[in-house]
């Protein structure tokens, strides 16, 4: 029952194109993970909420969103 999208493409209205790593539907709410290497950084923060905000615009109901550091080990839930 788990519908998973891997870097899927989304045009904006303004042509820009964003790809979060992974998105995970089940029973109708999203879960975003997006994978990141290297130091930690608020711009990849904002990065996930603008994911969260597309989303929950197309009718999806974020019901998590959390960045992975893989490098680290640590995974940050926004």
């Amino acid at each position: 029952g788990l519908e998973v999208y891997n870097e899927t493409s989304f045009l904006m209205p303004d042509s820009q194109l964003k790809r979060p790593d992974r998105i995970i539907i089940k029973d109708g709410r999203a879960t975003i993970i997006d994978f990141k290497f290297g130091a930690e950084s608020s711009s990849h923060i904002r990065q996930i909420k603008q994911y969260v905000s597309i989303l929950e615009k197309m009718g999806y109901p974020v019901e998590k969103a959390c960045l992975w550091y893989v490098d680290a080990g640590k995974i940050i839930n926004v």
